[in-house]
């Protein structure tokens, strides 16, 4: 007979947050005496709260409050970050692709292959791959102990309308509860599905992009290189890659749905510089095309008219007209379409790696660009104020100088170039920092703009009418 104890027990924090293992079993219950259920309360509280100092204090000889289980898991995914090959990490799901490369990638090889098992637990403790909602002031509730079992939830803050996403589990072994790290790992799901479903990401590029902002790097295929195995096990997941990123059928059936317009410009001085902003909808890219530019998704098309509201994509005899459609979905609403890439994920990481390879950035730099929201503008460019000096003041504002520019960018999309000096926008001369305020404005909201530039000593003018932007 399981007994729950109601009233609140105190244990300061949360437990792990970050992996672990296998299923705890469910056990037989047994009729406990109240003198030996409070001995387990006691003994699973006192556990909770060592644990939690330990923890908090990045300090590893907390293994040896684990379970057997949860002493090994380390270890075991040290051999994996140090020997396995791509296609044996893509076999696993995200969040262990995630602390496995974390693990190959953070340190040194020399410096993990050297980690005993209380240096592995202290580095990930230190590093924030486990432990980071601890807290001193979360109450341990819902106490449900079985045999060799026990669980409960820690209520954050001891807040009653605050309760934990995950549980926490224990396990009695030889005698003695010991702390099992299974309700560390539902709760790293359930903060990565969040995300996923936060993001609008798929699960491979969201696992890419949390991997990429905890490095604060690049991830290149040489990531997916085991730093102790000689041969280079990056065969089997390249091909698998080239296979998904190959051009699909040359149909305007089959690519219709995929690619939509989102943007037509037009030079308002040379009619060679009109070009129109196609997105590819499942890739999330927006590309930048003139007359005769083929479009990067799929090669075989190119474009040879742009019209008013409309763009001609043309592959052999094949032509696929694209409208623009304001009342489509906004940017960022990407489309729904069978996986064909061999996971359940979407996308591998390797993938990824690969589709980013001849990319500049990060991807959280190249990966919906052109969306439209301040932070997103203000990272696909850097544009600086430029000021007038007639006299040796340097008080008068000139413009916004283009220092650098993603290409696809939504700058880009209105015509901008490297050097450029954007003087107006929607006829709002750009001449203080107020200004500036307004360019953004317009950036994020308008559906149709139009831009004034000086480039090389020439001015020119742009219109760019779009879809809405979010």
């Amino acid at each position: 007979m399981r007994r729950r104890v109601r009233r609140p027990l105190r244990a300061t924090a949360g437990l792990l947050a970050g992996l672990a293992l296998g299923a705890c079993h469910t056990v037989a219950a047994a009729d406990l005496g109240a003198a030996s259920a409070t001995q387990d309360q006691t003994a699973i509280i006192q556990l909770a709260v060592r644990w939690s100092a330990a923890a908090a204090a990045h300090d590893g000889t907390g293994l040896a409050l684990l379970s057997a289980a949860s002493r090994v898991y380390y270890p075991h995914l040290q051999q994996l970050a140090l020997h396995a090959d791509a296609p044996t990490l893509l076999q696993l799901e995200p969040i262990e692709q995630l602390q496995v490369l974390f693990l190959r990638l953070l340190p040194e090889p020399d410096q993990l292959q050297a980690m005993d098992a209380q240096q592995l637990l202290a580095f990930a403790l230190q590093r924030g791959l486990i432990g980071q909602d601890l807290r001193d002031s979360d109450t341990l509730r819902e106490l449900a102990i079985a045999e060799n079992s026990a669980q409960g939830r820690l209520y954050k803050f001891g807040r009653d309308d605050w309760p934990d996403r995950s549980l926490q589990y224990f396990v009695r072994e030889e005698g003695n509860w010991r702390i099992d790290l299974r309700g560390e790992l539902e709760r790293l799901r359930t903060d990565f599905d969040a995300f996923v479903a936060r993001s609008g990401l798929s699960a491979g590029e969201a696992a890419f992009f949390i991997l990429e902002t905890r490095l604060l790097r690049k991830v290149t295929p040489a990531d997916f290189d085991p730093p102790l195995a000689g041969a280079n096990p990056l065969s089997a997941g390249r091909a698998q890659a080239a296979e998904h990123n190959s051009p699909i059928a040359n149909t305007a059936a089959v690519v219709a749905p995929v690619l939509r317009l989102v943007a037509i410009r037009h030079s308002l001085d040379d009619p060679q510089e009109n070009a129109v902003v196609v997105e590819d909808r499942v890739a999330s890219l927006r590309y930048v095309l003139r007359r005769g530019d083929s479009l990067p998704s799929y090669p075989h098309y190119s474009l040879t008219q742009i019209e008013r509201d409309s763009a001609v994509l043309r592959a052999g005899a094949v032509q696929s007209t694209l409208r623009l459609e304001r009342a489509a979905a906004p940017l960022g609403v990407r489309l729904p379409i069978a996986n064909n890439s061999g996971s359940r994920y979407g996308k591998t990481l390797l993938q990824l790696a690969e589709e980013g390879s001849e990319r500049e950035g990060m991807m959280s730099q190249w990966r919906n660009v052109g969306l439209r929201d301040r932070a997103q503008l203000l990272q696909q460019a850097w544009l600086t104020a430029d000021y007038t000096d007639p006299a040796g003041t340097r008080h008068t504002m000139a413009g916004l100088r283009v220092r650098k520019l993603v290409a696809g960018s939504f700058w880009h999309q209105l015509g901008l170039q490297e050097g450029d000096l954007l003087t107006q926008i929607n006829g709002v001369r750009i001449d203080s920092m107020d200004a500036w305020q307004q360019v953004l404005q317009i950036a994020q909201n308008e559906l149709d703009i139009t831009i004034a530039v000086d480039r090389a000593a020439h001015q020119y003018s742009y219109r760019t009418a779009t879809i809405r932007p979010r």
